[in-house]
């Protein structure tokens, strides 16, 4: 059997890589989608139209698993909060109907009455529906049976070891693993799948982990596997969890080639959801400044982008500039920060990356601006999560945070909410 610091130590080295590989293809990701965004706004024929759709929706793929990657290596973002998971479970079964083959029988069963679990919703679908799509690649094309139960469990009678908790068993009469397959199924990117990307499990470890809780699997080869996750009781005086406040909301995303006349198929976007206010707002400190402070708020100003790589500040530029906006860039830290001194009172909104490589960091910049501006705006953008940089965020004064990889709308609507009626 693998010793415990081998496999800590591959997690590590994971880590290390999931958030290499993570900040890298984010970068190219923003790039290409926002890329996609402006050639389906313009007037192509249609052949051309529904293969730009097609390579965007595989680009979307893409982002989703690099998402997964960066939980499996760095830990969930949790949200937890009392959660009626009988409901939340019958929520998922609905919807994993309508994708389970006709040789696959769905079968939910929930207790009558069960007390709330301290739990993430979104992270329940997540780690339900991967066990429900592994048990049905277990069965494959033979006729089976998956079983979904939700009910509270004791720890001490069912062998768990975690006292009183709400439990939720995905069970299936598929091919079953051995004990070898079976001490490695969490581990990311180990699969016995000849497509798969060893990332479920491991995601269901992770985000389980997240919300305090745990999962187990019993299996044998030939009699199927049954995976439980336990999740902690609800703890009436316990208010959800803490961390970077989401955001107050962003309107709708408006298309990023606005004012230019595009199908509105082409160019609609989601809500920047990608986006979060931190809590207690903006605060100054870190590197002194006397950097000028424009009069009269933000109306009628520039916004300044900062990143180092040029494709996104080229892309950018163009999205914004189409929306109505002046935009000024820079490539550094240090460029950035001489822009802003150059311009003063004519920025009005600043969107900055957070890696720009060596020198002035894209937090270091904050700082400084923030230092001669306490109201200006100060968009970071970022590859990482915000998780990573929370604490120097709000030391740095950012205003809100802009995961990468998004969409050009993403970007309009944010600047459109600080922007007001300016133009």
């Amino acid at each position: 059997m693998e010793r415990k610091e081998d496999t800590e130590s591959r997690f590590q080295t994971f880590g290390l890589l999931a958030g290499g590989l993570a900040h890298d293809y984010n970068n190219m990701l923003t790039a290409m989608l926002g890329g996609m965004d402006l050639i389906l706004c313009d007037d192509i024929p249609d052949t051309a139209r529904e293969a730009a759709r097609d390579v965007k929706a595989t680009m979307l793929k893409a982002a989703t698993l690099v998402k997964r990657m960066l939980a499996c290596a760095t830990g969930a973002d949790a949200k937890p909060e009392p959660l009626d998971l009988r409901e939340a479970v019958a929520d998922v079964v609905r919807i994993m109907r309508r994708t389970i083959p006709d040789n696959v029988t769905l079968d939910f069963r929930r207790a009558e009455a069960a007390p709330r679990a301290m739990a993430d919703a979104a992270m329940v679908w997540q780690a339900v529906m991967n066990l429900v799509l592994n048990a049905r690649d277990a069965i494959g094309a033979s006729q089976g049976t998956v079983t979904i139960a939700v009910g509270e469990g004791d720890g001490a009678a069912d062998g768990a070891g975690a006292g009183r908790h709400i439990a939720v068993v995905v069970s299936d009469n598929g091919c079953g693993m051995d004990e070898a397959t079976k001490a490695r199924i969490f581990e990311p990117l180990f699969t016995t799948k000849p497509k798969g990307n060893g990332l479920g499990l491991a995601s269901v470890r992770e985000a389980m982990a997240a919300m305090n809780g745990s999962v187990g699997v019993e299996s044998e080869p030939g009699r199927g596997a049954a995976f439980t996750l336990r999740f902690p009781l609800a703890d009436a005086e316990e208010a959800p969890g803490a961390g970077v406040a989401p955001g107050a909301g962003v309107a709708p995303a408006t298309s990023p080639c606005a004012p230019k006349a595009c199908a509105p198929q082409a160019c609609a976007t989601s809500p920047a959801s990608s986006s979060q206010v931190l809590a207690g707002g903006p605060r100054a400190g870190g590197v002194a400044s006397n950097l000028p402070h424009p009069p009269g708020g933000i109306a009628g100003g520039a916004i300044l982008v900062v990143d180092d790589d040029a494709s996104i500040v080229k892309l950018l530029k163009i999205i914004l500039e189409r929306a109505g906006h002046r935009v000024v860039t820079a490539g550094s830290g240090e460029d950035g920060l001489e822009a802003y001194g150059r311009e003063g009172a004519g920025i009005a909104i600043c969107l900055i990356d957070a890696s720009m490589g060596a020198g002035m960091s894209g937090l270091d910049l904050c700082a400084a601006i923030r230092a001669g501006n306490a109201g200006i705006p100060l968009i970071l953008m970022s590859a990482y999560r915000a998780k990573e940089m929370n604490d120097r965020m709000s030391a740095s004064g950012v205003t809100e945070f802009l995961a990468k990889p998004f969409r050009g709308g993403d970007v309009v609507a944010l600047c459109a909410k600080y922007a007001g009626g300016a133009r």
